[in-house]
């Protein structure tokens, strides 16, 4: 994946549960962040900011209302933003962004009540999922 001995590689975990790669030589860097909402782990790698949201619409015994599940989306996809945009200054030095940053974002297929998205400043080119049930 980064194409380098992995002894050159530096990784700086950050404590809103983001992790830097960063290939020092090179001037790249990689951001994974990490969320976690029940039983579910999600996992979001990108070249620039990244961010993950997951919300869960309710409790296992609670009634979903019509209308709530869009709102949690939103939710979700505000979470993500927020946790993409105070991502380290780090990673926004070595991406060179602008302050006018254009941001890409994606709902996540969760399963039950959970709602997620993920958003990131740089496009969304390749998903890789995977999830299984008990």
């Amino acid at each position: 994946m980064l194409n380098c001995d992995p002894g050159v590689v530096e990784l700086n975990t950050m404590s809103d549960d983001h992790v830097l790669v960063t290939v020092p030589h090179e001037n790249r860097t990689i951001m994974f962040a990490v969320s976690y909402v029940g039983i579910w782990v999600v996992i979001a790698a990108s070249a620039g900011r990244v961010g993950i949201g997951l919300v869960n619409l309710r409790g296992p015994s609670s009634p979903q209302a019509d209308g709530v599940s869009d709102n949690v989306q939103v939710q979700a996809r505000e979470l993500s933003y927020h946790r993409a945009n105070v991502a380290p200054d780090e990673v926004v030095q070595k991406s060179s962004r602008m302050s006018k940053t254009r941001w890409y974002s994606m709902d996540l297929p969760m399963p039950g009540a959970l709602r997620g998205a993920i958003t990131t400043d740089e496009p969304i080119r390749h998903v890789a999922a995977f999830g299984w049930t008990r």
